[in-house]
């Protein structure tokens, strides 16, 4: 899987992309109580939703149209770039016209409804490029592998995106309505049982003749700025930073595998030629394929060997063997002591976690777990192989596990492992 050149490149565009769709859509509402200062920002915000939404659904046919014509790759790259140079120069815009002219927000909402769609139209796409380049390299077809891989990936960098910003608020000072009682959506009638005021905060209640958003104030003139929807200027600069500078540079982050992703419309097609190719020989008599030319690389292609030996040794890296090819047991106690080591973390963590008893520790335990997570079946899938396995160590003649087995099966038995 490593060696599938063109599915590093597609992680190394995904990981970015996810972080780019998914944030603004995150923060929007931050930015549009806070920067904005809007005590009614419910109404701005499922209006902003609204275009975002049909902006979105719009962009799906012309992204497709794009692919069909340049190819799925090439018809991300301008979608990408536009986005990221709208939030940057967006991003530069002061508060202050943000605040007078509450108007761009709906148009900020459509790059927002692009960056949202963007994810879920090409990108797949593009995987099932790689799988089909794969199946190439290796005369098997593993889409279940490399969507797997991808989706854990993107789930954990979601995991991230979703929480690291809210991380950063609160370090900064964020306060849930920088500390008043009640107001900017959250009834002081209901709250606090004071049925006339729009907020209560410390040294300032907004008295009125009922406790609706925009009620005129009795004792005191209208402020610019309900207190209730203020933060202070760092919590107001790392909202507009997660929100519009980040995707920009993820934006533009995303692009650049883009440019090197070898798989065009045409050498897709080649692919699947050589694909066809290779089937047909290895269909032939003597089951000895016919050799098909990379279209990649430029190189003659034969079948991979598939036996249970080669399937056994794909488990591991060509370090691993190397470090372990004169003691084969060497491998077990490797494999037993990195699995020790995730659970040894797993612990820690944990107690770290019920030691400190923090938001912020807490979180960041979790995302420390949910990595781990990730790597201890990896390395227990591994040892499970090495234990059941019936390969053999590379230039060796030493069997690992069992003494049983030949080096030419079919290797089922070791895949299953």
């Amino acid at each position: 899987m490593l060696g599938n050149r063109p599915y590093l490149l597609y992680l190394a565009m995904r990981v970015p992309m996810s972080i780019f769709s998914l944030i603004p859509s995150n923060i929007v509402i931050f930015f549009l109580k806070h920067n904005m200062a809007l005590e009614d920002y419910s109404g701005t915000y499922f209006g902003a939703l609204i275009v975002a939404i049909a902006s979105g659904v719009a962009s799906v046919p012309i992204m497709v149209g794009c692919a069909s014509r340049q190819g799925k790759s090439r018809a991300l790259i301008p979608f990408l770039l536009s986005c990221g140079t709208i939030y940057l120069a967006c991003f530069l815009i002061p508060d202050s016209v943000w605040t007078s002219i509450p108007f761009l927000i709906y148009v900020m909402a459509v790059p927002l409804g692009f960056s949202t769609a963007i994810p879920f139209v090409l990108p797949d796409a593009i995987l099932a490029d790689t799988i089909d380049y794969d199946e190439l390299l290796t005369g098997v077809r593993s889409a279940g592998m490399f969507t797997v891989v991808e989706t854990n990936l993107q789930q954990w960098v979601e995991i991230v995106g979703g929480v690291v910003p809210l991380m950063v608020f609160q370090i900064l000072g964020y306060k849930p309505l920088n500390g008043c009682g009640c107001g900017c959506g959250v009834s002081c009638d209901i709250s606090l049982g004071m049925p006339y005021a729009r907020w209560v905060c410390d040294g300032s209640v907004g008295y009125t003749c009922s406790d609706q958003i925009g009620a005129p104030l009795i004792y005191q003139p209208e402020p610019e700025e309900a207190p209730c929807a203020t933060q202070n200027d760092s919590v107001n600069w790392g909202i507009k930073v997660f929100f519009l500078l980040i995707p920009s540079i993820c934006a533009y982050l995303s692009v650049v595998p883009l440019f090197f992703m070898p798989i065009s419309k045409q050498k897709h097609a080649e692919i699947l030629a050589a694909i066809d190719a290779g089937a047909k020989g290895a269909a032939d008599e003597g089951g000895t394929p016919d050799e098909v030319l990379d279209p990649l690389s430029g190189v003659l292609l034969q079948r991979p060997d598939l036996s249970a030996r080669a399937i056994y040794q794909a488990h591991f890296s060509p370090r691993e063997w190397i470090c372990t090819a004169a003691q084969p047991s060497k491998l077990k106690a490797l494999l037993g002591a990195r699995l020790t080591a995730w659970s040894l973390c797993a612990a820690g963590l944990l107690a770290m976690m019920a030691a400190v008893g923090t938001d912020t520790a807490v979180t960041i335990g979790a995302l420390l777990l949910a990595l781990v997570f990730m790597l201890m079946p990896y390395d227990a899938l591994r040892l499970k192989t090495v234990l059941a396995g019936q390969g053999t160590v590379p230039g060796g003649g030493t069997e690992l596990g069992s003494t049983g087995g030949s080096d030419t099966s079919t290797g089922s038995e070791v895949a299953r492992a």
